[in-house]
């Protein structure tokens, strides 16, 4: 899942250098978005023939088959065996449940903390190239390009770290120091060119950090039955904060100004922090009947 993210801020970097050069062209912004079109077909003709998951079909029935995907894709026999004591135990879910007593909590934590997490990200990624000149910096592309590649050696660095660290490490902390990197870049409107340039790129390397968990919690917090409207409703929740960064920010400025976004900006990062040092688990090294809070019988068999 660390991997997927590394894939997305790279293709990001990639996107906004190939638009920008693209609109400098003068090619339509209509065609630049319906070009997203080509890789979406690729993409749904490259999902053709994937495995189901083994959870999934020990739920409908498929046991054979779940056993013969749980051994060819699981590490070691101790993940099979957590598999099949888990998968009997499992019950297949409804969209209700995960707001019920045993999943709400992981379904707020995981929902507010992407939520917060992309808001700030996606408006200033979007338009690095208005964010940058409010303060001095005025090269959009390399501006752009490289706060993005900051994004891509965060998610390096916590793939590398990660599993030695724990996940709560890689969770309220960044986003603790984001809010103070909001602050400054809110309340020192003359800060020289050099350190909004630093701290910018600062902020996309903990972001991104951040990102990395986004796809990593929930997978392990959510059991099969409920993993897939559970991801699904945090998801969407998060695009709520994707559209509001992405389509607020621009006018914000506009109409507040960029000391008085950043402020905000600090706001819901501020939300984000709390929210997950106050509910992020640690989920590092343990099965995932643990994490996700099924109940296992003893097989009697």
């Amino acid at each position: 899942m660390a991997i997927n993210q590394l894939a997305f801020f790279g293709g990001f970097a990639f996107a906004y250098a190939i638009a920008f050069y693209l609109s400098e062209l003068g090619v339509a912004w209509q065609l630049i978005l319906g070009s997203s079109t080509i890789l979406a077909v690729a993409l749904l003709i490259g999902r053709i023939g994937l495995p189901e998951s083994a959870r999934w079909l020990w739920a409908k029935g498929h046991k054979a088959q779940a056993r013969a995907i749980a051994h060819r894709y699981m590490a070691g026999d101790a993940d099979i065996a957590d598999f099949e004591q888990a998968a009997r135990n499992e019950k297949q879910g409804r969209f209700v449940d995960i707001f019920s007593r045993a999943h709400i909590r992981s379904t707020a934590f995981i929902a507010i903390f992407w939520f917060c997490n992309v808001l700030p990200y996606f408006g200033i990624a979007t338009f690095a190239g208005i964010v940058l000149p409010q303060y001095g910096l005025d090269d959009g592309l390399t501006g752009g390009v490289g706060l993005s590649v900051g994004a891509v050696l965060g998610v390096a660095f916590t793939m590398a770290f990660i599993d030695r660290a724990g996940r709560r490490a890689f969770t309220a902390p960044p986003q603790w120091i984001m809010l103070g990197i909001f602050l400054v870049l809110g309340l020192w409107s003359t800060a020289p060119s050099w350190l909004v340039l630093m701290l910018f790129f600062a902020f996309f390397f903990l972001n991104a950090v951040g990102g990395v968990l986004t796809a990593v919690y929930p997978g392990k917090l959510f059991p099969t039955g409920v993993r897939g409207v559970g991801t699904g409703f945090a998801a969407a929740f998060s695009r709520l904060g994707a559209a509001i960064g992405t389509f607020l920010l621009p006018v914000g400025i506009e109409h507040l100004g960029v000391d008085a976004v950043m402020l905000i900006l600090a706001g819901v990062t501020a939300i984000g922090a709390f929210v997950s040092q106050v509910w992020a688990p640690e989920t590092s090294g343990k099965p995932l009947s643990q994490t996700s809070g099924i109940r296992v019988v003893p097989d009697a068999e």
